[in-house]
C-alpha cells in the first residue's frame, strides 16, 4: 500500500514538473490533490535542510585549514541541501499549488474545496515559500565558513612561529653571547700584544702574526653578526603587526550581523519547524569562538616574540645590548678597524700609528660617500633606468599602429579613386611626415633621449673619476678596492 501511494505522488510530481507542456497535454491540477503532494515535499526539504545545516555547523565548528575541507565543502552542501532536488522539488510544486488555490478562489463552481479548506491550502503554501526562502537565505554561512577558513590558516601560522620561538629566538641569543665572548678574547689580547709591542716586549713580526689571526677571526664574527642583524630585521618585520597577518575586527561586525540574522531565524521565519530555526540559532557564538581562539593565539604569539619585536633581545650581553638590530655588524666593524689599524701599522713606527688610523677613517667615510654616488649614478643612469626611458619615449605615440591606420585609410582612398580629397592629402603628409622622422612626437622623443645619452656620458665620466680615485687611494692604504667602476 506505501509503494502504491508513493507511485501515485511520484506520479503526480511528474505531471506538475511537465506543466511547461501544451495545455491538451495535461489536465491542471487541483488544490484537494497538489495540498498532500507540496506538504510531502515540506517533509523532504525539512529533512535535506536539518542534514545540511548540521554538515554546515560542524564547517564552522571545523580547525581544518585546507580550502577543499572547508570551501569546497560548504559548496557540496550547497548543492546538494540548500539548493538540492528536494529544495527544488518544492519550489515547482509550491508555484504549481498556488496557481491552483487561485483557480479554485477564482473559479469556486468548478472547484470541490472550500472556505477552510482554501485556507488551510494558503498555509501551507505559505510554509513551503517560507522553507524555499529560507534556503536561499541562510547560504550566507558560506560566507561564514570562507571567513573561519582564513581564521584558521591564521591560527595555524601563529601557531607554528609560536612552536618554533624557543628555537627561533634562544638561536640569536646564543649565537650573539658567543660573539660577544669572542670579541672579548680579541680585544684582551690584541690590547696585551700591542702593550707588549709599545713597551718593546714584542717583535713586529709576532704582533703582525697575532693581529693576522685576531683580523681573521673578527672577519668571522663580523660576518655572522651581519647575517644574524639582516636575519633578525626580516624576521621582526614579518612578526610585526603590520596587517600581513592581522584580521580585521571589521570582519568579526560581519560575522556578527549574521549571528544576528542566524538567531532570529525563529521570528524572521514563523512558518517553519523550530527544529530548523533552532539549528542556525546553534551557529551564533561559532564565529566569536573561532575570533576568540585567534586572539589567544595571537597574545601568545606576542608574549614570546614581544622582546624580539622590540628589541630587547640581547639584555646582559656585551657590546650587543641595547643596540639596533641593524647597528649590530657596527660593533664588530669599529673592533675590525682598530684592528687592521693596528695591524697596519705594526710595520711601521709606532709614530705612525694614529696617521694610520685616522687614513682608515677617513677612508671608510670616502668610500661610503663614494658607494652612495656610484649607486646614484647607477639608478639614474643604468640599464634599467634606460630601458624605462627608451620604452616611454619611442612607444608613447604609438606610431606604428598609427602609421598602419594611415596606410588603410589611404588605401582606402586610392581605391576609390578620392586621392583629390583633403583628408587623403593630410594623411599622405603625416604618413610622410613619420617616414622622413618629421613627426612632433618622433623629434621630442629623440630630443629626450639625446639629451640622456649625454647625461649618461657625463655620468659614466664621472663614475670611472671615482673609481679611480678611489683605487688609487685604496692601493696607497694597502687595501684592496671595492669600486671597480664599469659601464653604466
Amino acid at each position: 500500500m506505501k509503494s502504491f501511494k508513493k507511485l501515485a505522488v511520484a506520479l503526480l510530481l511528474m505531471a506538475v514538473l511537465c506543466g511547461g507542456a501544451g495545455a491538451n497535454d495535461y489536465r491542471q491540477f487541483t488544490a484537494e490533490e497538489m495540498v498532500p503532494l507540496v506538504e510531502k515535499n515540506i517533509a523532504e526539504a525539512e529533512g535535506s535542510l536539518l542534514e545540511g545545516l548540521a554538515s554546515a555547523e560542524a564547517l564552522l565548528k571545523s580547525a581544518k585549514t585546507d580550502a577543499s575541507q572547508m570551501t569546497g565543502k560548504w559548496n557540496e552542501l550547497v548543492e546538494q541541501f540548500f539548493n538540492g532536488p528536494a529544495i527544488k522539488e518544492l519550489a515547482v510544486s509550491s508555484a504549481n499549488l498556488l496557481m491552483a488555490l487561485e483557480n479554485a478562489r477564482m473559479d469556486p463552481a468548478q472547484s470541490s474545496i472550500k472556505g477552510q479548506d482554501l485556507t488551510a491550502g494558503r498555509s501551507v503554501y505559505q510554509e513551503a515559500e517560507e522553507l524555499v526562502d529560507f534556503a536561499r537565505e541562510v547560504q550566507s554561512v558560506g560566507e561564514a565558513v570562507a571567513w573561519t577558513l582564513k581564521v584558521n590558516r591564521h591560527i595555524e601560522s601563529l601557531e607554528k612561529d609560536i612552536e618554533n620561538a624557543p628555537v627561533r629566538v634562544g638561536a640569536y641569543v646564543e649565537e650573539m653571547r658567543a660573539m660577544s665572548a669572542s670579541l672579548d678574547i680579541i680585544l684582551r689580547q690584541g690590547r696585551k700584544v700591542f702593550d707588549d709591542l709599545r713597551r718593546g716586549q714584542a717583535t713586529p713580526a709576532g704582533a703582525r702574526e697575532e693581529f693576522s689571526r685576531y683580523l681573521s677571526d673578527i672577519v668571522f664574527i663580523r660576518t655572522k653578526t651581519q647575517n644574524a642583524a639582516v636575519s633578525l630585521i626580516n624576521t621582526s618585520k614579518y612578526l610585526e603587526s603590520d596587517g600581513s597577518w592581522v584580521i580585521p575586527a571589521t570582519e568579526l561586525k560581519r560575522m556578527e550581523v549574521l549571528a544576528e540574522y542566524w538567531k532570529d531565524a525563529a521570528n524572521l521565519y514563523p512558518s517553519i519547524g523550530r527544529e530548523i530555526t533552532a539549528a542556525t540559532a546553534r551557529w551564533a557564538p561559532l564565529p566569536k569562538a573561532s575570533w576568540n581562539s585567534y586572539l589567544e593565539s595571537g597574545k601568545e604569539f606576542t608574549e614570546v616574540y614581544g622582546p624580539l619585536i622590540k628589541g630587547d633581545l640581547f639584555k646582559g650581553i656585551r657590546h650587543f645590548e641595547g643596540k639596533n638590530y641593524a647597528d649590530l655588524p657596527m660593533v664588530v666593524l669599529e673592533a675590525e678597524t682598530t684592528v687592521r689599524t693596528v695591524l697596519s701599522a705594526v710595520v711601521e713606527a709606532e709614530k705612525d700609528l694614529e696617521k694610520r688610523k685616522k687614513a682608515l677613517e677617513d677612508d671608510e667615510r670616502l668610500t661610503a660617500k663614494e658607494k652612495d654616488e656610484v649607486a646614484r649614478l647607477e639608478k639614474e643612469y643604468g640599464p634599467e633606468t634606460q630601458r624605462i626611458l627608451y620604452r616611454a619615449v619611442f612607444t608613447r605615440g604609438q606610431w606604428y599602429d598609427k602609421m598602419t591606420n594611415l596606410i588603410l585609410l589611404i588605401e582606402q582612398f586610392e581605391k576609390s579613386g578620392s586621392t583629390d580629397n583633403p583628408i587623403y592629402r593630410k594623411a599622405k603628409e603625416e604618413y610622410r611626415e613619420f617616414e622622413e622622422g618629421r613627426n612632433p612626437d618622433q623629434v621630442a622623443a629623440k630630443k629626450t633621449w639625446d639629451h640622456f645619452q649625454a647625461k649618461k656620458k657625463e655620468a659614466q665620466k664621472r663614475l670611472d673619476e671615482i673609481a679611480a680615485a678611489h683605487a688609487k687611494r685604496k692601493v696607497g692604504l694597502g687595501l684592496k678596492p671595492v669600486i671597480v667602476g664599469g659601464k653604466l
